[in-house]
């Protein structure tokens, strides 16, 4: 796993939150990993679909207004607009994930597999 990511060094002027940190053995670290790997994915997949019910509620409600011309407080929510949030959703992380990731990664806080499995719990 540490191969898929690369670290570049902080930038003159910029804060590097890894060099304040305690740095734990490797070997430790490397147990993690498979932890984390689980943990992530759970949580990505949890935060993922808050992210669509939460875009797509909305836009289900306006197309039934529209395709039915109704209110009802309930709209049914067709699969097609489930998986248009879902394209959404990563035509954004492939054109903007990369900003974030580099926002938030070890220049504001320090990641490691054993930190990580703990932020994802």
């Amino acid at each position: 796993l540490f191969g898929l990511v690369e670290v570049t060094p902080a930038e003159e002027g910029e804060f590097d939150a890894s060099r304040l940190v305690q740095q734990h053995d490797g070997r430790t670290e490397s147990l993690y990993q498979v932890l984390q790997v689980a943990t992530c994915t759970f949580a990505s997949l949890a935060h993922g679909s808050n992210d669509i019910a939460n875009s797509i509620g909305p836009l289900a409600t306006v197309w039934m207004v529209f395709s039915t011309g109704q209110v009802a407080h309930k709209a049914p929510v067709p699969a097609w607009l489930l998986a248009y949030g879902a394209l959404a959703m990563d035509i954004g992380l492939l054109t903007y994930g990369h900003h974030i990731m580099k926002a938030l990664g070890n220049r504001l806080t320090y990641h490691s597999p054993s930190r990580g499995f703990s932020m994802d719990l």
